[in-house]
């Protein structure tokens, strides 16, 4: 996937499985009951979700994980992959076992 859309190819992919392709995706259009609820960028539905995340369960779990921590607000642009939200995990704890 990551040759093709280099290549400038275009490809839509459909799934319920975030954790599986949040990282290969830049764009998100979120969808209820055959209606579009957001169109745009992954990383500005991430700095809207307080406003989807209490009706629907659309984040990857390791996203959800640090949305519930307080730590994803200031981090959207570094949450592309699940290496990058354990990296930021990682350091909230060694910060609070530090005790900075």
């Amino acid at each position: 996937l990551k040759l093709l859309n280099s290549r400038g190819v275009t490809i839509i992919i459909v799934s319920h499985d975030l954790d599986a392709i949040w990282g290969e995706i830049n764009r998100v259009i979120l969808m209820e009951k055959g209606k579009i609820k957001f169109d745009g960028e992954k990383n500005q539905l991430l700095k809207q979700i307080d406003e989807f995340n209490k009706d629907y369960k659309f984040v990857p779990h390791y996203i959800d994980v640090l949305y519930k921590n307080n730590l994803l607000k200031g981090n959207e642009e570094l949450v592309n992959t699940k290496a990058e939200a354990i990296a930021i995990l990682k350091h909230e704890y060694m910060r609070c076992k530090s005790g900075e």
